[in-house]
């Protein structure tokens, strides 16, 4: 949702992927933005203010579009795989994301949406994914695979991690 009026949406009726701002009482017409430059989209978040959309590319890149201009903005880009679990902060400044390193690590990278510095907030150690912003704004959530503790496999005289993905909060 981009406002209480509107969504956002992904459309290719025009052979490649754009946003389409669809406003929710049908009263305007629907307005389609940044057609071309996006890629094809894997991930997709409104900020709370609905003012920005971030979206992550097949082609790796984290990109914010202003949903009043269509202006696309690149935040971010690797060549090591997609990035996802695209999430905004609750006062609309931050952007977080799980960003890929080699397989099958990932971090969590933060960004201001006003177009500062990119944080790395995890190693590139583990496997963090699905970031998400306390309602307060102040931590940050994630859910890491870093617990390696082995226990006995039920079926096969193994030892198995079990349990390895767990929350975690910055």
């Amino acid at each position: 949702t981009t406002d209480q009026g509107s969504v956002v949406v992904v459309t290719d009726a025009d052979g490649d992927d754009a946003l389409e701002i669809v406003s929710l009482d049908g009263r305007t017409a629907p307005r389609r933005v940044a057609g071309g430059r996006l890629g094809r989209v894997l991930d997709l978040a409104a900020s709370p203010d609905g003012r920005l959309v971030a979206a992550a590319s097949h082609d790796g890149r984290v990109l914010l579009v202003e949903v009043g201009s269509g202006e696309v903005r690149q935040v971010d880009a690797t060549a090591d795989g997609d990035a996802g679990g695209l999430a905004f902060s609750p006062d609309s400044r931050w952007l977080a994301w799980s960003h890929p390193g080699p397989d099958p690590l990932r971090q969590i990278r933060l960004a201001p949406v006003d177009g500062g510095e990119v944080i790395e907030a995890t190693s590139l150690r583990f496997t963090d994914t699905e970031p998400v912003f306390t309602l307060d704004g102040k931590h940050l959530a994630f859910l890491s695979v870093r617990t390696l503790d082995p226990v006995y496999d039920a079926f096969v005289f193994d030892m198995s991690f079990l349990a390895g993905t767990r929350p975690y909060l910055l």
